[in-house]
């Protein structure tokens, strides 16, 4: 059981390293070539295309992977389930496709929403969830691997200037498109065909619309701010600001691929009946996650000044201002997710799930809206931070309620002194050198060896605690 977490777990960490280091060179490449503006009219369009995708998906991404994950050992129910899943999904995926091109007509944009609607197309041959429910994340990592390398060579070579965005367009959504049709290759494999009833297809409407109401409570969260920064500022500010939150969201990505892998093993812990196995892994989970984005969130403070300079270029040294303060949403988005999809999902604890999820959004939407008039970007910036705190208060106020779920405080602080520590000495140390990718490789050098040597001393350091157990083992 532990031996196939660990090989999911590295086969989904392989494939976010890929995810982290590609846009290391494209995201320069893509702000040099298409600016602010650009970049923003990109992230802009991309944010509403999210809304259909979340329609089109209706919930799928967590409720197919429990429902697979619960029948993956009979092959027979495996097929039935499947069918019936992705039936009920090809309504909502060609609908909300329809929905979508008529929206198109009637934007100022109308060229670019069609080409990003093949990403809404692409959610009709979505079925990562099945592959997912049945832990095997070998075929998703193996050909999100090719795609993704194919379509960066394609922007290394064919992004130059703003001109190229209608390609920059076309490129990201046949990769998205491309990506989700290779999957059904190896289908056969796994399940055969099964007719099944239009019945037994509707009795997924119920429970999905739960989790579609959580979905899109997320994706408000999640977009919000960028789309109504683009109604009510201009493209180059959601170009400052969507640059930074997907600056974070990269850095954030190797700790919570954790969330996915552990879904369908918490799932099985739960039909099993083994409540004390779940809370366990839960906390073990949750303070690894914490030791890392904890160090995380200071690491991007720390080297946010220096870096921005060369990596995005002079246009976009207004992040420097509006980095440090969304870095702390890689704590708490990481929290609030791990929660969710580790104790309140394979639980099935919709209700607890959705009323969290949805609490955040409308603070993130009304503290967005509110401040946006008065001070602008930085409106933005604490309304995504209240949504992702007020969030993972809920949740952590639920676990700690409902189960015998206990944090190690100590532990969290000492996680926190190492932090504040690193950022310190990556100031005190730096601060005065030339902004190139030999000072923030040094930034980073400094930081990790002061964080992990820190939390070594202070004896949380679980990366040490393993090596050194190792060591006395042989």
């Amino acid at each position: 059981m532990q031996r196939k977490i660990i090989i999911n777990f590295m086969y989904q960490v392989s494939y976010q390293i890929l995810i982290i280091f590609l846009p290391v060179v494209t995201i320069p490449i893509v702000s040099d070539a298409l600016g602010p503006k650009g970049l923003g009219t990109y992230n802009y369009i991309t944010s509403i295309a999210a809304y259909f995708i979340l329609v089109g998906r209706l919930g799928m991404a967590n409720y197919g992977v429990r429902e697979i994950s619960i029948v993956q050992r009979d092959r027979k129910k495996l097929s039935e389930k499947f069918w019936e899943l992705q039936f009920f999904n090809s309504f909502f995926s060609l609908g909300s496709l329809l929905v979508f091109v008529v929206f198109a007509f009637f934007t100022d944009y109308t060229v670019l929403f069609l080409v990003s609607g093949l990403t809404v197309f692409s959610c009709f041959f979505d079925i990562t969830w099945f592959f997912s429910g049945i832990e095997n994340f070998k075929k998703i990592t193996i050909r999100n691997f090719i795609v993704k390398i194919i379509s960066f060579i394609l922007i290394l070579f064919l992004i130059n200037d703003s001109d190229d965005l209608l390609l920059y367009f076309l490129i990201t959504s046949l990769s998205m498109l491309i990506s989700q049709m290779s999957l059904w290759i190896s289908l056969k494999k796994y399940i055969d065909w099964r007719p099944v009833s239009i019945k037994a297809c509707l009795s997924h409407l119920k429970p999905s619309l739960e989790f579609f109401t959580a979905k899109m409570a997320d994706t408000v969260l999640k977009n919000s701010t960028t789309t109504i920064l683009g109604l009510m500022a201009t493209m180059g500010v959601v170009g400052y600001y969507s640059n930074s939150v997907t600056l974070m969201t990269v850095s954030g990505n190797i700790v919570n691929v954790m969330n996915t892998v552990m879904i369908p093993r918490m799932s099985a812990l739960f039909s099993e009946d083994d409540e004390r196995g779940m809370i366990n892994l839960l906390e073990k989970s949750l303070h690894l996650q914490l030791f890392f984005t904890i160090a995380i969130m200071f690491g991007v403070i720390a080297i946010s000044n220096q870096m921005i300079d060369w990596f995005f270029g002079s246009e976009f040294a207004n992040m420097k201002y509006i980095l440090p303060w969304i870095a702390p949403v890689i704590v708490f988005q990481s929290f609030q997710m791990a929660v969710a999809t580790q104790y309140l999902i394979p639980k099935k604890e919709m209700k607890e799930y959705n009323i969290s999820v949805f609490i955040g959004a409308v603070i993130t939407s009304v503290l967005t809206v509110s401040l946006i008039p008065l001070i602008g970007v930085y409106g933005a910036v604490i309304g995504i931070n209240g949504g992702y705190i007020v969030m993972s208060a809920l949740r952590f106020k639920g676990l700690l309620k409902e189960t015998t779920f206990k944090f190690d405080y100590i532990k969290i602080s000492k996680y926190i002194i190492a932090g504040l520590s690193m950022w310190l000495v990556i100031y005190f140390t730096t601060n005065g050198l030339t902004a190139n990718v030999i000072t923030t490789l040094s930034q980073i050098l400094i930081g990790v060896t002061v964080y992990f040597g820190v939390t070594a001393i202070l004896n949380v350091n679980p990366i040490y605690d393993v090596i050194k157990k190792k060591i006395v083992k042989n």
